[in-house]
């Protein structure tokens, strides 16, 4: 018997290399030798690809800036992430504001600024005025209003329309708003838009005593509603108080950082421990500044490290927004080299691990 196998064709030898040549080709493509999923939050640069915007996981020092655009483009709010070991940032969420929304930040303090947006940076609190009426809803991650008055306002033709403010999340992804025809304070759970009764208020919607009540949500869930004219401020630990300047992050339970309200132009910033706990605003407290006062510089928004041994915060000067650290015992700010910004507003919100 003839064992002997016949010799392969040129045919199949050309068939096989060319079977070779697509699965290496193929292999190649899916294992990347730099892929973007190896890559350590801590090297973000700041040139982040579009695509990668909103799909990163921040880490260091998260901040806003609310950037006005040009004839050729809409206005909108950028969420980074500052390194501050090196200086570079990177772009993890930015909100194109549809046509009359406008975002519902409070930039003045941190930890307020921080409810503007849902704990997983996908949505941010917004306004839109619909005729003379006030609609409050979220930007969500793809630019679309979700008009949660819209949703909820009743379709009775003799009911009042939406008078709705002060949008704000709570730290499990919950959306707030006031409603000043029902005087009421409103929650809509996370994944949900049916809007719930939470309580009724007292405040004054219209007219020369209009109180421009705003709202303010607690880690602890508690739903507090600030007055103008200084006379019923919120404070983080759910007590109204009245003077003096509340929260703007807290280095443990009984003790918080912030800056006084009669002028924070180069005011420093204090480190304070309530008395009690529950009592969170200046006046409650012994006061001891952390920074020397810089007469010529607006500083503001100061954050706590995750371990609470460092605290950074934002000063401008002459139009540039520098940032700095200090130790939570307070010394002499530290630059963080190459951040820079000359244009535009920038707050910082949190200090991210």
């Amino acid at each position: 018997m003839n064992l002997t196998r016949p010799a392969p064709s040129r045919t199949a030898i050309f068939g096989l290399a060319l079977t070779l040549s697509i699965l290496t080709a193929c292999d190649s493509t899916s294992s990347p030798s730099n892929s973007s999923t190896n890559r350590s939050p801590s090297a973000f640069s700041s040139t982040v690809a579009k695509s990668d915007v909103g799909n990163a996981h921040p880490s260091g020092i998260l901040y806003l800036r609310t950037e006005q655009g040009d004839s050729a483009s809409r206005p909108s709010t950028t969420l980074r992430a500052l390194d501050p070991a090196t200086g570079s940032t990177a772009v993890v969420r930015e909100f194109v504001h549809p046509t009359n929304v406008a975002p519902s930040i409070d930039t003045n303090k941190a930890i307020r600024a921080r409810n503007g947006f849902s704990p997983d940076l996908q949505r941010m609190a917004a306004t839109k005025t619909v005729g003379s009426d006030n609609h409050v809803g979220w930007i969500d991650a793809a630019n679309t209003f979700i008009d949660i008055s819209a949703h909820n306002a009743s379709t009775n033709s003799f009911a009042n329309k939406p008078q709705d403010t002060s949008p704000t999340f709570d730290a499990t992804g919950a959306f707030y708003y006031l409603d000043l025809v029902a005087k009421a304070v409103m929650r809509v759970p996370a994944g949900a838009k049916n809007a719930e009764l939470v309580r009724t208020e007292t405040f004054t919607p219209t007219g020369i005593l209009r109180d421009n009540p705003k709202l303010y949500v607690s880690p602890t869930g508690t739903a507090s509603v600030a007055r103008s004219g200084g006379q019923h401020l919120y404070a983080e630990l759910d007590t109204i108080g009245s003077g003096g300047e509340l929260v703007d992050d807290w280095l443990s339970s009984d003790t918080f950082i912030s800056q006084k309200a009669e002028n924070p132009r180069g005011n420093p910033i204090y480190r304070c421990t309530t008395t009690p706990p529950q009592r969170a605003h200046m006046l409650d407290c012994a006061d001891t500044p952390l920074t020397p006062r810089a007469s010529d510089q607006d500083i503001s928004t100061p954050v706590a490290s995750p371990d609470k041994s460092r605290i950074a915060f934002s000063a401008r000067r002459d139009g540039t927004t520098k940032v700095y650290v200090i130790p939570a015992t307070g010394g002499s700010p530290i630059e963080i080299e190459r951040f820079l910004v000359t244009s535009d507003s920038v707050t910082l919100i949190q200090w991210l691990p």
